[in-house]
């Protein structure tokens, strides 16, 4: 496995920074604006509004809270004494991506169950697709490793 499956996940997670910071490698924004409320925009830029704040890129897509669901799902659900490694992590594979849906479900039921407040409606609205992030994010790393154990195991068959 030696650096084979940490370089793809690696090349992973650096398309989703530069398609997520705005599409251009050479010109990463390292700040975002987030929460409150903008009331005048140019172009996609918002110029003022009220609790509007300036953060670190990676602080809106950290959520500890919808982490730990996503994640305690999928090991809870997916991780057995025994069996074939390769057959658990493509169910935890699965799972995640249920976990992360359960979680957008969840999130979409505080939004539209509890009384309306725009500061609630942008805090569930992150849960919920924090949570389908995640779920695949996580989903597709389990994929990348399940290949590479298959392809090994049948590269092993082959030479034998």
């Amino acid at each position: 496995m030696s650096l084979i499956i940490p370089t793809r996940i690696f090349l992973i997670l650096l398309l989703i920074l530069i398609a997520y910071t705005g599409g251009n490698p050479f010109d990463i924004e390292w700040t975002k604006i987030t929460g409150g409320i903008c009331e005048g925009f140019s172009g996609a830029k918002c110029l003022k509004g009220t609790g509007i704040r300036e953060v670190n890129v990676f602080e809106p897509m950290f959520n500890i809270t919808t982490l730990i669901f996503v994640w305690g799902i999928t090991i809870f659900g997916a991780w057995f004494k025994g069996g074939n490694l390769i057959a658990k992590l493509e169910r935890g594979s699965h799972l995640s991506k249920d976990a992360g849906e359960l979680a957008g479900a969840l999130g979409a039921i505080m939004v539209f169950t509890l009384p309306f407040n725009e500061a609630f409606i942008s805090k569930a609205f992150s849960v919920v697709f924090l949570g389908y992030f995640w779920g695949h994010l996580t989903g597709i790393i389990l994929i990348i490793i399940v290949n590479y154990l298959k392809t090994k195991e049948e590269t092993l068959l082959v030479n034998q």
